[in-house]
């Protein structure tokens, strides 16, 4: 089959679009339902995040007079800080309820518009890495809707990550053009990651000074050091950083007094989260093509198995084994320098986040500054999935232009890597309706709108009994009352969040008098000032 350079040109930007319409239908919208009547997640982490949103839209409108000042965990102060923020991305959501949309169906459009974007910004990165829309396209689709999103779906601070490839891009740039102006971007880059979540900010670092070491080891080249002889070079650097410095004091500023105040995490109690390198095989098990082969964390005893679903695919792999092999066998002519560099720099970003028999690279990561805040390193899966796909577009660009009638064979790849990167919609997919979630919140919207003129600074939604006996129904409990009191405007004692107040886990555990007066005695309020309300 032959095609003249204009019609494949053509039907490559043909299959990179039906790759992004198959790519949204097969990850957010099966996920939600083509009637839009579920949300990824459970009802825990995913309705603290819509709490997150909606919190934000409040305060951007004038409805709040305190951002980072919350009204929940009264009355302890700057709780925003204790979690991630979304403001990076909360314009999208606010977009939505500023059109009337309801908070749930906001949340719902604003993971979609994420979903589209990450594919999106990853597209652009490749294509304009190697020019071929259709390896532009797989890579995309395996960084926007591949597997290991599955595993994720109920932390959406990992899916504001268009940036990431955007940055991984624009180093590669600077490292080829050596153009200033690629620093800048990368600066750029890294500070609005930030604003669109803590945690992908810190690993964009990490995944930088990976493409940093990785280009010195392949290259033994110091010209990136020497340059900044340059005073002129070093002043325009040093500048972009001072404003990027700048930009990120109002974000980053909450964050460090909150640090002073709970202290650095110890190291121990984030080690069961860093991944072994059997992390990168135990594929989710809703896993369509790789279930029944590779889900195995839970027999193998490893801890916190339920955090370890990060298989990135079978064809990222291979595309790790070829770009060795092509590189050892010295085949690779133009593109050798690009594989050695992403190689090298995907080592160290591996080794750097493993651990085996209590040991761990990632502690001397881990002492960098603002990198002891992360207690979920198995998210460092965000970054490294692109030096699978920035590698693997490298071997299919080489497979096109060195494969002759095997070239063809590219355009099979679309779907290998849907079958590659497909999933069930079953019981292990977490998801939940929203009609369900509607109605909790309305029980405790009643329980907390009688007598809600009385005179009272806040309120504490008691546990029912089912929350009493269940850890996992406790934090529902806590996010319904916040939820219900974030639509009544009112100040809460319930609370749930990254981190708590000293003092404050008695209350969540068991939320009665005996440890309301504790709470209250501690924070030198007035009992009679909390209004406690029973829920059934």
């Amino acid at each position: 089959m032959a095609f003249t350079s204009s019609k494949e040109l053509y039907l490559q930007w043909v299959l990179a679009f039906v790759l992004f319409a198959v790519g949204l239908y097969s990850v957010p919208l099966r996920i939600m339902g083509l009637d839009f009547s579920f949300i990824p997640g459970d009802m825990g982490d995913a309705r603290f995040n819509l709490y997150i949103l909606e919190h934000g839209y409040l305060y951007f409108t004038g409805e709040l007079s305190s951002y980072w000042n919350a009204p929940i965990m009264y009355p302890t102060e700057n709780v925003i800080a204790r979690s991630d923020n979304f403001l990076g991305t909360l314009p999208l959501y606010a977009l939505f309820r500023a059109l009337g949309v309801s908070t749930y169906s906001s949340v719902q459009y604003w993971f979609l518009v994420l979903c589209a974007l990450n594919y999106v910004a990853c597209f652009w990165a490749l294509w304009r890495f190697v020019k071929v829309p259709l390896i532009a396209a797989i890579g995309a689709y395996i960084f926007a809707f591949g597997l290991f999103n599955i595993g994720q779906v109920y932390h959406f601070q990992v899916f504001p990550r268009f940036l990431l490839p955007l940055i991984f891009y624009w180093a590669l740039m600077y490292f080829e053009k050596r153009n200033i102006r690629y620093i800048y971007l990368v600066l750029f880059g890294i500070v609005f990651q930030f604003y669109c979540g803590i945690y992908l900010g810190f690993f964009s670092i990490y995944m930088l000074l990976a493409l940093i070491l990785g280009y010195f080891i392949a290259k033994r080249d110091l010209s990136l050091i020497t340059r900044f002889r340059n005073l002129k070079f070093l002043g325009s650097v040093l500048a972009g950083v001072a404003v990027s410095a700048l930009a990120l004091t109002p974000l980053m500023a909450p964050y460090a007094e909150m640090g002073k105040s709970i202290g650095m995490r110890k190291f121990g109690e984030i080690f069961d989260s860093i991944p072994k390198l059997s992390s990168y095989f135990y594929a989710y098990p809703s896993a369509w093509t790789w279930s029944s082969l590779l889900y195995e964390p839970e027999l193998a005893g490893v801890e916190n198995w339920w955090l370890h679903f990060i298989f990135p695919g079978a064809l990222p792999w291979l595309g790790i084994i070829a770009g060795i092999a092509l590189l050892v066998s010295g085949r690779l002519n133009a593109q050798k320098s690009r594989v050695s560099i992403l190689l090298a720099a995907f080592v160290l970003a591996m080794v750097f986040a493993l651990r085996t028999d209590g040991l761990s690279p990632y502690k001397l990561v881990y002492s960098l500054p603002g990198f002891s805040s992360m207690r979920a390193v198995m998210r460092i899966i965000n970054v490294n999935i692109l030096f699978f796909v920035f590698i693997l577009s490298l071997v299919l660009l080489w497979l096109r232009n060195h494969g002759g009638r095997w070239r063809m064979v590219l355009y099979l790849l679309p779907f290998v890597t849907f079958i590659d990167q497909a999933y069930k919609v079953d019981y292990n997919l977490k998801r939940f309706e929203k009609a369900e979630a509607l109605l909790a919140e309305q029980r405790f919207i009643e329980a907390l709108s009688s007598d809600a003129n009385g005179d009272f600074d806040a309120v504490l939604v008691m546990l029912s009994e089912e929350a009493k006996n269940d850890h996992a129904v406790r934090i529902t409990h806590h996010i319904s009352a916040m939820l219900a009191a974030q639509s009544l405007n009112l100040s809460l004692v319930n609370a749930y969040t990254g981190s708590y107040a000293d003092g404050y886990m008695d209350l969540f555990d068991h939320t009665d008098s005996a440890t309301l007066e504790q709470w209250c005695h501690r924070n030198d309020i007035s009992m009679d000032r909390i209004r406690m309300v029973a829920i059934d």
